[in-house]
């Protein structure tokens, strides 16, 4: 009704018309925006999983085109690395030999096989379902290696 009423004024070159339904349109276009964000939110707030489609339907996440990058793989890993910072490896207290804590494969690969296989890799870029299917194969060269970190009071980086 508003938007043929203000086509009409518009038509009419009647600038003092076209002003106030101009603002009359925008007052009834912000009203039915926060109705409609009161009725998604309200929908939202139920358990029912539909409502994680109706999500996907209002922000249209089906309807995104996939998003390419151009750029030189290498290129963007140095941009994004002039955001890390570099830092030295803390310095870890002297370990004398008969205090030195040990850890067996069982140890090593119990905690292999907790890994949470939905978290994202770590800086290792290793993805957790990898390490929990091969933990029985990694236990001993990891325990191998990370009692040998402990002993030497070192551990690797890059």
């Amino acid at each position: 009704m508003l938007l043929s009423t203000q086509t009409a004024a518009l038509n009419s070159y009647n600038q003092a018309k076209l002003i106030s339904i101009e603002l009359k349109l925008q007052r009834e276009i912000r009203r039915a925006k926060r109705t409609y964000a009161k009725t998604i939110e309200l929908e939202f707030k139920t358990s029912d999983m539909r409502s994680w489609k109706r999500l996907k339907e209002v922000i249209k996440l089906n309807n995104c085109p996939p998003k390419k990058c151009d750029m030189d793989p290498d290129t963007l890993n140095d941009f994004y690395l002039c955001f890390e910072k570099i830092q030295d490896p803390p310095e870890l207290p002297p370990i004398s030999s008969n205090n030195t804590p040990k850890l067996t494969v069982k140890d090593v690969v119990n905690a292999l096989r907790l890994t949470d296989t939905w978290k994202s890799c770590g800086p290792d870029g290793i993805p957790g379902k990898q390490l929990k299917t091969a933990a029985y194969a990694l236990g001993h060269p990891l325990c191998y290696l990370f009692n040998n970190c402990i002993m030497e009071g070192m551990y690797p980086y890059v």
